[in-house]
């Protein structure tokens, strides 16, 4: 890619970017001369980012520590606000529609739950929900946060301390940069009594806006299951009444990666692990002994196949007797226990995890049995293990594992962390598909702060979305009055510092993002772009970016329409600094536009068919000669035409004029896609 700018009636010289970069969008701010640029680029992000209790920084157990992995090495530790409390248990979700956006929450010593939303930087709600009034004893996570996959809304789920028999479970929305009120769902076992939900865990559904919500009853000993439409909970279902031990984490669900199939699990109170499976509705409980004969599940971990063909998942569980075992899920049915273990560290702890590879239905198992080890095993699907291999890692044995699947084509396949005992280490390795590398027992951090007894970290990748390979960036240029702009170093972040901003990762390939700045003294602006929802579904989304401060804000789904590819936005401001945007159904094809009045994009109106890019122009001179007139054109294949239009019910006496730019505009732009520089 490469980038020229003309000033004082001179060219200045061509800057490259390198031949990574494929479609571009520029503009220019009317008020402060700022030169930003949104680009494409077939990336594939090896990003992931964890969050954990650390007794460092000022605040020490009280305050939430970060860390980034940029694929090579991880960054820095950054401390966040104080959640007032010792911290206990972390949960975190990353938005499948803004790159960068993370929602955070932690289980303090004092019950409450914090909120942690961050971008470049984090920002906290704390005392967002109440767990308890008295700390139990065991390692409960009474709370869990998921995002919506299509809108982006953010979910908090937790026990209800202190409710009404109709609250036993509350949530909150996080949505448009700000969380809503307290809500509830009501165990419909009695809406007279109250009762405490000791485990809450949600599983989001890729392509849509469902949410599974799966709760251990810890009054009843029932394991509970809903399921979120993006607007309410329903499909309750009583997984069983007859749960085993529910003070630690016995319960899961995940959704099958083909059929969109909701499986929900759930120990009893004998060896057996019992399933019911969502299609259109629960079907009926299939039983499978996955234990030691007369031992009680304690963990379990659930895992899907992320294939998109994909149907089979594998759940690891640890009873009683500390037996590890795994068995598998055909689509079905479950087979195939397997007896990795038969004496782990723990069963008080989770010390094991599952987790796929993105391809190739392919694993890998880690677990602690030895002291200052870390032992792993691989799989390949239905029933292939691998050697038991030992890692050395730290000294004593380990109490919490987690392991992350990589979505993205990148030399890590897994990536793992695992929090020592007595040392108070949390250290990390990676898996490549071959070689189990441990990056460092203590390279998170060397003190943890004693035991918490609660799984005090939560380590997670960037969400992907099906078919996009791409991510659209976003870097400028302050300001084209008092800079050349024609070198690279002088083009950053929004916020100034070096390099650029990832708006969306997983977008259409080879894509055109489209840029438009507004009228606003600070340079606002808002970039557009297509991204997948499924393998069926894409979408249009638009994210704005508010200066001087505010950062990038979380996408808004413009439009998006099940089984329909969205494509080719083109985005424009007005005077008024209302966006307006055309896009294209590729199914017909069907030229679309829409509007942001008022803060809130209005209904889609069809204009014409179009197989090309359109173009839009919405921001007019600030002359009274041009009034708030807008158009636009476009390629009509059918009859081989360039097409122009404007909206009927602003002025027409200036549409010539706007025409003839447009013209100008759109054939340039048709030449540039078809030379594409490197």
């Amino acid at each position: 890619m490469y980038y020229k700018n003309r000033a004082g009636g001179t060219w200045r010289p061509t800057v490259s970017w390198g031949t990574t970069f494929t479609g571009v969008s520029t503009d220019v701010s009317p008020q402060n001369n700022y030169v930003s640029l949104a680009r494409y680029s077939e990336q594939f992000p090896d990003d992931s980012f964890i969050a954990y209790r650390a007794n460092t920084g000022t605040n020490t157990i009280n305050s939430l520590k970060t860390r980034t992995w940029d694929g090579a090495a991880w960054g820095v530790e950054s401390e966040q606000s104080t959640s007032g409390s010792p911290i206990r248990a972390v949960r975190m979700a990353w938005s499948p529609t803004a790159a960068d956006l993370r929602i955070i929450v932690t289980e303090s010593d004092d019950g409450w739950l914090d909120a942690y939303v961050c971008r470049s930087t984090c920002t906290v709600t704390n005392n967002i929900g109440q767990v308890w009034s008295s700390a139990p004893a065991d390692a409960q996570a009474r709370f869990d946060v998921a995002f919506e996959q299509v809108s982006g809304r953010g979910l908090v789920v937790y026990h209800r301390e202190g409710g009404s028999g109709t609250q036993d479970i509350a949530y909150k929305m996080y949505s448009g940069g700000a969380w809503g009120a307290e809500q509830y769902i009501d165990d419909p076992g009695s809406a007279s009594t109250h009762y405490v939900y000791s485990v809450i865990k949600l599983a989001p559904k890729m392509g849509t806006n469902q949410v599974g919500l799966i709760g251990a009853d810890f009054t009843n000993t029932h394991v509970n299951a809903w399921i979120w439409d993006g607007s309410t909970w329903g499909n309750f279902i009583a997984v069983t009444t007859t749960a085993g031990p529910v003070n630690t984490d016995n319960a899961d669900l995940a959704w099958e990666s083909n059929s969109g199939h909701l499986l929900a699990i759930a120990a009893t109170t004998g060896t057996n692990l019992v399933s019911k499976e969502f299609t259109t509705s629960w079907g009926s409980a299939v039983t499978f002994a996955c234990i030691s004969a007369g031992a009680t599940m304690q963990y379990t971990r659930l895992k899907a196949n992320p294939l998109a063909t994909a149907d089979d998942m594998v759940v690891a569980v640890v009873d009683s007797t500390y037996a590890l075992n795994t068995c598998y899920w055909t689509g079905s049915a479950w087979a195939n226990r397997v007896t990795h273990d038969a004496g782990i560290d723990q069963f008080l702890y989770r010390d094991f995890d599952f987790a796929w590879e993105s391809t190739g239905s392919k694993g890998l198992l880690v677990w602690s049995t030895t002291a200052g080890q870390i032992t792993y095993r691989t799989f390949t699907a239905p029933n292939t293990w691998g050697t038991t291999t030992n890692v050395a890692m730290g000294t004593n044995d380990h109490l919490w594992v987690q392991l992350r699947t990589n979505p993205y084509a990148g030399a890590t396949k897994i990536l793992g962390a695992a929090s020592e005992n007595s040392a108070s280490d949390l250290g990390v390795f990676r898996w490549d598909g071959t070689t189990f590398t441990l990056i460092g027992s203590n390279t998170i951090t060397s003190d943890i702060g004693g035991f918490p007894g609660n799984e005090g970290f939560d380590l997670k990748y960037r969400e992907a979305s099906a078919g996009g390979t791409g991510e659209v960036q976003y870097t400028v240029c302050k300001d084209l009055s008092t800079s050349n702009c024609d070198a690279v170093g002088e083009f950053t972040k929004w916020d100034g510092s070096a390099g650029f901003d990832t708006i969306a990762v997983g977008v259409e390939t080879g894509s055109y993002p489209s840029l438009a700045t507004t009228w606003d003294a600070n340079g606002d602006l808002w970039v557009a772009y297509a991204k997948n929802v499924d393998g069926t579904t894409r979408a249009i989304y638009a994210a704005q970016l508010d200066y001087p401060s505010g950062g990038w804000q979380a996408p808004e789904t413009v439009d998006w329409l099940t089984s329909t590819f969205f494509t080719r936005p083109s985005i424009g401001l007005d005077k008024d600094n209302v966006a307006h945007i055309l896009y294209v159904a590729s199914s017909g094809p069907q030229l679309y536009y829409k509007s942001r009045p008022g803060g809130v994009w209005d209904t889609r109106t069809a204009i014409d068919a179009s197989s090309d890019h359109p173009s839009i122009v919405v921001r007019s001179p600030n002359d009274p000669t041009y009034g708030t007139n807008w158009a636009a054109i476009y390629w009509k294949g059918s009859s081989s035409e360039t097409q122009f239009f404007y909206i009927p019910e602003f002025e027409t006496m200036v549409g010539p004029i706007v025409g003839m730019l447009l013209v100008v505009l759109f054939l340039g732009r048709r030449a540039k896609a078809r030379k594409r520089p490197g």
